[in-house]
């Protein structure tokens, strides 16, 4: 056997074994202190998870934010790694997240897509609706 081929099965064994855990999509609105605009580079989000979680807070399980950038729109995504177990289905607390983005917004609308089209995400009235 060549000596890098050891190395190699050990590696796709070990990668092989480990397990995939899906994270769903998760919604966010803006937080009601940040005003954007087509400068805007940097601003906080407050994400809630959609899936049961018996009113855990998602702080420790959100991947993202991920952002896309096209000539028309701005997309940003989170993801929650769901909890293990049964849970029950109560309101979840919202999450502030800070998103940076690769340049200024310019005239471009900045979209949720954890919705489904990604779409405007809902206005926030103050930090208590957000959550």
């Amino acid at each position: 056997m060549r000596p890098f081929l050891l190395p190699l099965l050990a590696f796709v064994v070990a990668v092989s074994a480990c397990t995939f855990v899906p994270a769903a999509p998760a919604t966010w609105t803006f937080d009601p202190d940040d005003i954007i605009g087509p400068g805007t580079t940097e601003f906080t989000v407050w994400v809630t998870e959609q899936d049961c979680a018996g009113g855990q807070s998602s702080a420790d399980r959100i991947y993202g934010p991920d952002v896309q950038t096209s000539a028309v729109a701005v997309v940003v995504t989170f993801r929650v790694r769901p909890l293990s177990g049964y849970q029950r289905c109560q309101s979840n607390p919202a999450t502030p997240i800070s998103v940076r983005l690769p340049q200024p917004l310019g005239d471009r609308p900045l979209l949720d897509g954890g919705r489904e089209p990604p779409q405007e995400p809902p206005p926030c009235a103050g930090r208590v609706a957000c959550e």
